[in-house]
């Protein structure tokens, strides 16, 4: 449904994800935005933007254009909090903040981790709250809190949204755990395919970690090629095993990305093949691992010279540990 026809149905509130490009090129400058929300800023879409500062300009351009009188949600631990904090004073929008800092309007913090859930603390407006949940990671436990604070400006009481929170689950592809091999590893996937992204999920994954913590990654062809030395970095220094494969090659020799990754990256296993990599990763992994397949998250094609083929991360690992080991965290 696109948002005319949402209209026509009576929907009252819709949230959108407003990209850089989406802002850049004013396409959603006909729409009546009264909430804008940041969560995090890395480096991305510099294929398009160029550099980061004209990145951030973007996504700035958000908070300084909006109707006054409107409301910025803002993740109050990103390092341009400021700069957010005062386009959205300058266009007199209310501002509430979100984040693991006790003066945050919305606090939170991540108190215990037991077969596949978490459980966290929030605090808003003096009503303080232990909850449960089967989304794991700083930074998608940041997004729910987000959420949160969205619904709870629309109308939602505190106390409803705490009664509903065990509804709901893991977007596709967002650390979304796939399954157990025989050796009890447990298999994640996720879409980071940013540097910031690459660095938040390991730092998210690291402390469940038992033993090592295994990823299989790589980058896109005909996009940001200074990333790949960088996110190679990362996983050198917070990966234990790491196998480099192909991510989308698009029209770039594959061979030659990840060499940019692996110059970085010297301890990092090479694998040509994204399945042959996923099918090895899972072998080599044991009891006490953890195994994250990184990049392409919840999409199910793999494009390679100009084609698209059907290639899907998760129905790879289903191959090799099978759906009976997949089950859902929320049964757990």
């Amino acid at each position: 449904l696109n948002l005319m026809e949402l209209q026509k149905k009576n929907f009252k509130n819709v949230i959108i994800e407003a990209s850089s490009h989406g802002i850049h090129q004013n396409r959603i400058g006909g729409l009546n935005i009264s909430i804008a929300v940041i969560t995090s800023l890395s480096r991305d879409h510099l294929d398009y933007h160029k550099n980061f500062t004209n990145y951030k300009k973007a996504k700035l351009r958000l908070f300084e254009t909006i109707p006054s009188n409107g409301l910025a949600i803002i993740n109050d631990s990103i390092k341009e909090y400021k700069e957010f904090i005062k386009a959205s004073k300058n266009n007199n929008l209310k501002i509430v903040t979100v984040g693991e800092n006790k003066t945050s309007d919305w606090y939170y913090k991540i108190k215990h981790y037991k077969d596949n859930r978490q459980e966290i603390e929030v605090i808003n407006k003096n009503k303080k709250r232990n909850f449960f949940t089967n989304i794991i990671g700083k930074f998608q436990i940041n997004n729910l809190i987000t959420s949160m604070a969205i619904l709870n400006e629309t109308g939602v009481s505190f106390k409803t949204l705490i009664e509903n929170i065990d509804k709901v689950s893991v977007p596709p592809g967002r650390l979304e755990y796939i399954g157990k091999t025989k050796e009890s590893t447990e298999i994640f996937i996720d879409y980071a395919h940013t540097p910031d992204a690459l660095k938040n999920v390991l730092l998210s994954v690291r402390p469940y970690v038992k033993k090592n913590l295994c990823i299989v990654f790589g980058c896109g062809g005909d996009r940001d090629k200074g990333k790949r030395s960088i996110m190679g970095k990362i996983a050198y220094k917070h990966a234990d095993i790491i196998y480099v494969t192909d991510d989308n090659p698009r029209n770039e020799d594959a061979k030659k990305i990840r060499r940019h990754i692996i110059a970085n990256c010297p301890n990092a296993i090479e694998v040509a093949n994204r399945k042959n990599a996923i099918t090895k990763a899972i072998h080599h992994c044991k009891k006490g691992d953890i195994l994250l397949i990184l990049g392409k998250g919840h999409e199910e094609t793999q494009e390679i010279n100009n084609n698209f083929k059907h290639f899907s991360d998760k129905e790879e690992v289903y191959k090799i540990i099978g759906s009976d080991n997949s089950r859902n965290i929320r049964e757990l």
